[in-house]
């Protein structure tokens, strides 16, 4: 017997997650069983992606904007490689991330509690 999953995941990401068919079935419908933390999990995700890949973006900038020592964004970025090495992007990165990913898991969740509340209320009431 073996369980064919379908969709966006991973499933040794997150095994919860299941999309299942029986292995007699031969139609192309299938079951989803969702994890009720699936989109918590997503928004923490992308709140530790989008402040790592952003925070040294947003250091160069505000080390432009307090020090007029630099030429360009460019010249900015390899003095700070230079004097501090790479924890110079990510100094301060604790309190930005806690925050983002805070924020992430709430907004990711209420969406989709939002989606699912509209799509049960266009099938009670029949609205297209």
């Amino acid at each position: 017997y073996q369980r064919r999953v379908h969709g966006v995941l991973d499933p040794w990401l997150l095994p919860a997650v299941r999309v299942l068919q029986s292995p007699g079935e031969r139609s192309s419908r299938a079951f989803y069983l969702a994890m009720p933390w699936q989109d918590t999990i997503a928004g923490v995700a992308a709140g530790i992606y989008g402040t790592l890949i952003g925070f040294p973006l947003d250091t160069v900038k505000v080390h432009m904007q307090t020090r007029s020592c630099y030429k360009s964004p460019t010249d900015c970025a390899i003095q700070i490689w230079r004097t501090e090495g790479l924890m110079g992007f990510y100094r301060g990165v604790a309190s930005p991330l806690l925050g983002m990913v805070i924020l992430n898991s709430i907004v990711f969740s209420v969406y989709k509690q939002n989606v699912e509340w509209c799509k049960d209320l266009n099938r009670r009431h029949h609205v297209v």
